[in-house]
């Protein structure tokens, strides 16, 4: 994903600098793993027994109608969060907020279309009931389903957060089902709600328009001297700008060793 998302990157004609290289694949990891671990997570919460009696059409369709919409939400969210920076006046900063939407963007087409063939290679190994092939977990995971086999458990080669009814996730999702949702859905809550949110968007413009501004790092020393600029200039800005090494008064045809 983050090598497509570089390809698009420079087709756009622009450059890398310091930050997308730094930070870029941080990033990229991040977002991966979490959208990863939102596909892992509900196909789990399918147990067994789903996974055992249902098609693979079935599998994956379920599991999309599960993790889809928030791994699409949370995708929507980061790509336009990143494509509003892409129009700041600091070059570097905008070059780091567009190459963050493409990455976003390939993530989010990766993790939907490249990723889900494991998770169907993952239904095939639950439906014949072998161990996780991994090196690490293998010999574990055999002699657990070995034990499970005098019990007659089958769960032990999926397992099902939705067949544990205590934990602290647990009480917080029953909480918000019977409790916190009901309450937010009465006509006088959303008054409420609404009041609150348009108070706070009123405040916050207040504050826009009526904000003073500090002193800047450049403050600290003389003004016009050396210091202030190059403090002026890297806070205003941004630290980031072309490298480039300037050979002076070095002759290199005579210098070859």
């Amino acid at each position: 994903a983050e090598v497509s998302a570089i390809g698009l990157f420079f087709l756009c004609g622009l450059h890398l600098n310091a930050a997308v290289v730094i930070a870029m694949p941080l990033l990229a990891l991040g977002l991966g793993v979490d959208d990863m671990f939102v596909f892992i997570r509900y196909f789990s919460d399918l147990g067994f027994d789903f996974i055992s009696t249902r098609s693979t059409e079935d599998i994956v369709g379920e599991l999309f109608a599960e993790a889809g919409p928030g791994t699409t939400l949370s995708s929507m969210c980061n790509i336009i969060t990143f494509a509003v920076g892409a129009f700041f006046p600091i070059s570097s900063m905008a070059d780091f907020c567009l190459c963050a939407v493409f990455v976003s963007l390939m993530n989010y087409l990766v993790m939907t279309n490249l990723f889900l063939p494991l998770v169907v290679v993952e239904v095939f190994r639950v439906k014949s009931r072998r161990p996780e092939p991994h090196p690490v977990t293998y010999c574990c995971h055999k002699r657990a389903m070995r034990a499970a086999e005098a019990t007659g458990r089958q769960s032990i080669t999926a397992t099902s957060s939705g067949s544990f009814d205590y934990g602290v996730e647990k009480s917080a999702i029953r909480v918000m089902k019977t409790r916190y949702a009901p309450l937010m859905m009465l006509p006088m809550m959303r008054l409420v709600v609404l009041l609150v949110v348009v108070l706070l968007l009123v405040v916050s413009l207040a504050l826009i328009r009526n904000k003073e501004l500090g002193y800047g790092p450049w403050d600290l020393f003389t003004t016009g001297s050396m210091e202030s600029r190059s403090l002026e200039l890297i806070f205003t800005a941004f630290s980031l700008f072309p490298a480039r090494l300037i050979f002076t008064d070095l002759d290199v045809a005579t210098s070859q060793a």
